[in-house]
């Protein structure tokens, strides 16, 4: 019996890519490939309109960064979503997203 393979971050970051593209929202969203302690992932960072008092025109953005990492050992995906509705440190926020996802391990 065969069992399933695990689908490869830079096949699922290629997709992700094609999703994006075909919505009309690449332009709000970057996807790539990174390399964490835990292996390689797929990392989005998307802008998000979202309505509100805070903006010129009555609406402020959220920023959201995702991983998709491989579950060693398994098909699965582990999905380590952030986010942040302070637009104005959202670059600052993201790095921290990034710290975070980066000192993630696996242990037996």
């Amino acid at each position: 019996m065969r069992h399933a393979e695990q689908l490869p971050p830079e096949d699922l970051a290629r997709v992700l890519a094609e999703d994006a593209d075909a919505r009309g929202d690449r332009a709000a969203v970057e996807i790539g490939v990174a390399e964490l302690a835990a292996g390689t992932a797929v990392r989005i960072r998307r802008r998000t309109r979202q309505p509100g008092e805070n903006g010129p025109d009555g609406n402020h953005a959220s920023v959201s960064v995702e991983y998709h990492l491989p579950v060693p050992g398994t098909t699965a995906y582990l999905l380590l979503a952030f986010s942040t509705p302070l637009e104005p440190i959202a670059d600052a926020m993201a790095g921290l997203f990034d710290a975070i996802a980066g000192s993630l391990t696996w242990t037996e």
